[in-house]
């Protein structure tokens, strides 16, 4: 019974951290996404003004930020006890 309950823990801890990983890389995509965009503006759009590219560029620092940031606790929770 004890193996049974030790299974079913290690099932949800594996769908947890799954779940986690997969919210995490959704997140890089839009990111990606985000800074894709700038660059074709910045190439093809000859009206795009400094303040829309610093706009853009603070967006895509903080998600990197923030990206970093819950990569960091992601490790950290599901760090090897």
């Amino acid at each position: 019974m004890k193996s049974v309950l030790q299974v079913a823990l290690l099932e949800e801890e594996l769908a947890g951290r799954r779940s986690f990983w997969r919210r995490q890389r959704h997140r890089e995509d839009e990111l990606t996404e985000v800074e894709s965009k700038l660059h074709r503006q910045l190439m093809e759009d000859e009206h795009v003004t400094a303040y829309h590219v610093q706009e853009q560029l603070e967006s895509i620092q903080e998600g990197v930020f923030n990206a970093r940031k819950t990569r960091r606790e992601g490790d950290t929770i599901f760090s090897v006890n």
